[in-house]
């Protein structure tokens, strides 16, 4: 009696993703938090994401070197969720959805650096995006970081 094949592309066992369980460390919040101004000016979405991979490993590899100038490692790792507020100075607005696209880079150096434990919803609570538009010229970001604050809703007292 012979067996069924298993095929290659639909494994029988799928594998299970292992995670690393943190837990929140709320000390380390102010250690975290910080304001910071990098002269460097927000491409948008729409030139990254039709970019070749080598172009857009380029753009992701200068925000490191931009920002590991300026925005240092904290002393301990951060275990806090944080709310996050991004203003983008640009002689040419954008529309939304491309400047929360172009801030993407931004999130992955932060968690590179160790200033966030990850990009996602469960640590990063609020996120907050403002563009001003300046002169050509004095393009910058401004990135403040703060420990969010999860408050229980309080019953009515009557």
């Amino acid at each position: 009696m012979s067996r069924p094949r298993q095929s290659t592309f639909f494994p029988l066992t799928v594998p299970r993703r292992r995670t690393k369980s943190i837990e929140i460390d709320w000390s380390t919040g102010p250690i975290c938090a910080g304001e910071w101004e990098i002269p460097m000016k927000l491409e948008s979405l729409n030139k990254t994401y039709w970019a070749s991979w080598h172009k857009a490993h380029a753009q992701k590899k200068r925000w490191l070197r931009a920002m590991s100038l300026i925005v240092r490692r904290p002393s301990q790792d951060c275990a806090c969720p944080m709310d996050v507020e991004i203003t983008v100075h640009r002689n040419r607005m954008l529309d939304y959805d491309n400047m929360v696209g172009g801030c993407k880079p931004i999130f992955d150096v932060l968690k590179t650096i160790g200033r966030i434990v990850d990009d996602s919803p469960s640590w990063i609570i609020k996120r907050r995006y403002v563009q001003q538009q300046c002169p050509r010229g004095e393009e910058k970001v401004c990135i403040r970081l703060l420990p969010a604050m999860l408050i229980a809703p309080v019953e009515d007292i009557e």
